[in-house]
């Protein structure tokens, strides 16, 4: 995990966002211990496509290791509805596909910089 860390951060420009916000982005959705209300989904989504989008460039890059299918499933989740759902259940449940999404992609990422 830490040349994978290393990596993600030699990605980081002031658009980009830091491995420790994209961990926090994902952590506010998927952390059994979060309660994650209708009210907090427009500002987690946000986070949560910026730290989508910097993993998928990462995976993307020359060099890279990680699986076209992995890229395509988590890339369908993105384009299947680009804008999160305005519907309270909606909106958590788009989040949560999202934010796995983005951690299969992490977990991938590892195998290519470890």
């Amino acid at each position: 995990m830490a040349r994978t860390l290393a990596k993600l951060r030699s990605y980081h420009n002031s658009d980009l966002p830091t491995l420790d916000e994209i961990l926090d982005a994902l952590e506010s959705v998927l952390d059994a211990h979060t309660d994650l209300s209708p009210a907090d989904a427009p500002a987690v989504a946000e986070r949560l496509h910026r730290a989508f989008r910097t993993v998928v460039h990462a995976a993307s890059a020359p060099g890279s290791t990680v699986d076209g299918g992995a890229l395509t499933r988590a890339r369908r989740v993105l384009f299947s509805q680009e804008q999160c759902p305005k519907e309270p259940e909606a909106a958590v449940g788009y989040l949560r596909r999202l934010a796995l999404a983005t951690e299969e992609l992490l977990t991938a990422l590892e195998a290519t910089y470890e």
